[in-house]
């Protein structure tokens, strides 16, 4: 385990590299399994932009694992500022492991993050038209919801808004 591995619940997050077997074998396909979901136009679609990400990330792109050792889903930690003491947050767990441990999982995610990194708040940032996310954000994670960034991106020509979440530490 390296350092900035964790575990909650039985659940392993792994520091990964962009070329490190998993990511072939597992993170490309969840992700393009959710892509239409997850990307606006101006991504382009392709497995190595999905791993350029994942370099300008590293080495907060973790992997998770659940306790009988399957790959479930990763996040991952960017746009740092405020001196490190604040990112954004993004999760994807696969369809078929999304349950009630999970759930207790994820809900603790962010108290480790805080421990581990020193943060004092993480953003999230959802397409407004993603429902379940925002569920997720709100009832799992506990983020208290911020505002709307209006035409944040565009998807299918047209102008997409963001709403802004936010989880601060000590509230």
């Amino acid at each position: 385990m390296s350092d900035l591995d964790f575990e909650i619940e039985g659940f392993t997050f792994k520091s990964i590299d962009p070329y490190d077997f998993v990511v072939d074998s597992a993170v490309i396909p969840l992700f393009n399994k959710h892509k239409n979901i997850l990307m606006d136009d101006y991504w382009d679609g392709k497995d190595e932009s999905f791993r350029d990400l994942i370099k300008l990330v590293s080495p907060y792109f973790f992997v998770i694992f659940n306790p009988t050792g399957k790959f479930i889903g990763y996040i991952f930690l960017s746009d740092w500022r405020a001196g490190g003491t604040t990112c954004a947050f993004h999760i994807v767990i696969d369809d078929k492991y999304q349950g009630k441990d999970v759930k207790t999982c994820a809900s603790k995610t962010a108290d480790k993050l805080f421990e581990k990194f020193k943060l004092r708040r993480i953003d999230c940032t959802i397409p407004i038209y993603n429902k379940k996310v925002r569920a997720f954000a709100e009832y799992v994670l506990k983020a208290e919801f911020e505002g709307v960034q209006k035409a944040r991106s565009i998807k299918n020509g047209k102008p997409l808004d963001y709403l802004m979440y936010a989880i601060v530490k000590g509230e």
